[in-house]
């Protein structure tokens, strides 16, 4: 399972409906220490660190409603774009839309994601395999999201979703996606 990073740590406080008071006081720190952390000010100890990112899955995995699968949680109305396509189109997408990735397809097969992140940081670029950052792993509509999985998407931002038995694509599951349908 891949290290928390502090830079989800609001987003992650917040998906939990939790304030920074909350929180600071189930991890036994200050609130200014969190609010620092969350502004990129402070970077606590590892046995600090430790303590808050266990009390936040703690809460996260008993806040999560049992027994969802990926095929209840992923969007079916999926977009996706070629790898070969001008940058604009993704772009347009992600506008019209408010995607933060869009899955890449070469040859019927995703290869790949491009992330508002990816664009930003290589401004220069003209297509989508320019900035195409790492394929999202692909799990079966019938497996059950677990706080594992949950947690390693923090990392990978998406996972994509095949039918039962099947190489097929059928959707997608995001972290926002996670947000919406999982927590309470």
């Amino acid at each position: 399972m891949p290290l928390p990073k502090l830079k989800d740590l609001r987003k992650r406080r917040r998906a939990l409906d939790l304030t920074q008071d909350m929180l600071a006081e189930a991890a036994g720190v200050t609130r200014e220490m969190i609010s620092m952390i969350e502004n990129n000010h402070h970077y606590p100890r590892y046995d600090i660190a430790d303590r808050i990112f266990s009390f936040l899955e703690l809460k996260e995995y008993k806040t999560m409603k049992g027994g969802m699968t990926a095929g209840k949680v992923c969007s079916t109305h999926m977009k996706d774009v070629s790898y070969y396509d001008p940058i604009t189109i993704p772009k347009k997408l992600m506008k019209r839309h408010g995607f933060d990735q869009l899955p890449v397809m070469k040859s019927g097969e995703c290869v790949g994601v491009i992330t508002t992140e990816s664009i930003m940081e290589n401004t220069k670029a003209k297509k989508v395999s320019e900035v195409l950052v790492s394929k999202p792993i692909t799990i079966s509509e019938d497996q059950i999201i677990t706080p594992e999985l949950k947690s390693m998407m923090l990392e990978t931002k998406c996972v994509l979703v095949s039918e039962k038995n099947s190489n097929v694509i059928k959707g997608i599951i995001t972290t926002h996606d996670l947000m919406l349908k999982l927590y309470q």
